[in-house]
């Protein structure tokens, strides 16, 4: 099997592999909900975007305020190893550190009631 190949096999396998454990969330919830009690970080992003694409993006925020965001934390994360991103390669590192310890850090507040405002979620799609 040529390098091409394996390469192709793994981004398929990756693929269908987020693809079943994102059925297996609709199907059964989240599982850090049901293990934890609490809310995860990713709470409320399905529904933010739903809001968002409607025009309502007050209340995406109130759902998930990372919604708009995030999608630019994955890029950055999944392409901090590619040759365009190399020259920023400390600057990405910063940022993927900085944004993750504010989520973890709004994630703590919205289930501890510290940070008010946000509508409550119940850990499921």
């Amino acid at each position: 099997m040529s390098r091409g190949n394996v390469k192709t096999a793994k981004t398929i396998l990756i693929h269908t592999a987020v693809l079943a454990a994102l059925s297996a969330l609709v199907v059964f919830g989240c599982p850090f909900f049901r293990l934890t009690g609490f809310t995860c970080p990713g709470c409320g992003l399905t529904r933010a975007y739903i809001h968002a694409f409607h025009g309502d993006f007050a209340t995406a925020f109130r759902y998930n305020p990372f919604f708009f965001t995030l999608p630019f934390y994955v890029f950055v994360f999944a392409h901090r190893n590619c040759a365009f991103m190399r020259r920023f390669r400390r600057a990405a590192d910063i940022f993927l550190a900085v944004y993750t310890i504010i989520l973890v850090a709004f994630t703590i507040g919205r289930n501890f009631g510290l940070i008010s405002g946000f509508i409550p979620l119940q850990g499921k799609l």
